[in-house]
């Protein structure tokens, strides 16, 4: 009797062990080796924010709300995002839907948006080559891990799936600057060549690497992280991520860094809300590039059209009361008589001279 009660106690320890992998509470390194060892998934989220802006001492509030989806290949770096957004609040605030597209294929991204009414307008960027997948959720997650305290304080069924659900104590300055140092050294890069390009130097990368890593490590930005992960497999089911974020004091002393516009703001409040359903893990994936979007602008295109659109303006923007019946400027002839004899005495003055 002993020996046959050792041996299933032996067996159920085996048992035990076997399925720990997926059955004990996950820690942080457990969901990243999670995450690390997917092909493809698929999600959804929705989003909400309201924002206050202070100017002149009065308030303006609005206020957003977006749904999305998305798919990503990890194995063939490729993804595709779709957001819809429309704001609401304030009416000099308001506006129409807005839906922005991004594909990732062939190491370059492709970025749609259509306005209310409008032709979708798309830009191309180089992916950098070290990046990856770099902007799909799980990736960006991983990174809001690899900053933060994680507690289990629960556990919750989520469409069916027994979760553990775990907080995340995130320190956002070090999540920021771990964000921003994979951009500066990566993301950033591919926009900036391009507008290197466009204005003939190589000077864009320090300056906006710099400018934007001190503006957004930010101590006035607080981040709240609730994770659902599934308690066999350690992969996010759901995510939810609220952003608070306050800026103040934002004119600037010197009329030469900052517009009218922006001296005058006092300070802006925002509240975002992030929600987003993973699912089809592993499950095929096709990243199909739009039509249109095989025609798309590079960023120095762009900058070049708005350059000559510019130019254009300037040069024909006349002003209709200044012509006369013939649609020709009309010329005082005894103003133009004094205009040369003025510039008569001057050449008689230097010629003295």
């Amino acid at each position: 009797m002993v020996v046959i009660a050792t041996v299933f106690l032996a067996i159920g320890m085996l048992v035990s062990m076997g399925a720990g992998a997926g059955a004990a509470e996950p820690t942080a390194d457990d969901i990243e080796d999670a995450i690390d060892d997917i092909e493809s998934y698929e999600y959804e989220t929705e989003m909400s924010s309201s924002s206050t802006v202070v100017e002149d001492s009065e308030e303006q509030e609005t206020q957003s709300e977006g749904n999305g989806s998305g798919a990503v290949n990890v194995t063939a770096g490729e993804m595709n995002q779709a957001i819809t957004t429309e704001a609401t609040g304030d009416e000099e605030l308001e506006e129409g839907p807005v839906e922005i597209e991004v594909y990732l294929t062939d190491g370059t991204y492709y970025m749609g948006t259509t306005e209310s009414g409008e032709e979708t307008e798309w830009l191309q960027l180089d992916a950098p080559e070290s990046e990856g997948v770099a902007e799909d959720p799980l990736t960006q997650y991983k990174s809001l891990l690899d900053a933060s305290d994680v507690e289990a304080v629960g556990e919750e069924e989520v469409d069916g799936t027994d979760t553990y659900v775990l907080e995340l104590d995130v320190d956002t300055e070090a999540y920021m600057e771990t964000m921003m140092g994979e951009l500066g050294n990566d993301g950033l890069n591919g926009a900036n060549g391009d507008l290197d390009a466009a204005n003939g130097d190589n000077t864009t990368d320090a300056a906006v690497d710099d400018e934007m890593s001190e503006e957004l490590v930010s101590p006035d930005q607080e981040m709240t992280v609730t994770m659902w992960v599934d308690c066999e497999t350690d992969l996010p089911v759901k995510t939810e991520l609220t952003t608070e974020t306050f800026m103040e004091d934002l004119g600037a002393d010197d009329d030469d860094n900052a517009s009218e516009d922006m001296n005058t703001i006092e300070s802006i409040e925002t509240t975002a809300t992030e929600t987003t359903y993973f699912e089809a893990y592993n499950e095929p994936v096709d990243i199909e590039l739009p039509k249109d979007a095989e025609d798309a602008q590079t960023l120095e295109e762009q900058l070049e059209d708005f350059e000559a659109e510019f130019d254009d303006d300037e040069a024909f923007d006349v002003d209709e009361d200044e012509l006369n019946e013939d649609g020709e400027f009309d010329v005082d002839e005894d103003e133009l008589a004094d205009h040369d004899a003025d510039e008569l005495d001057e050449d008689d003055t230097n010629d003295d001279c």
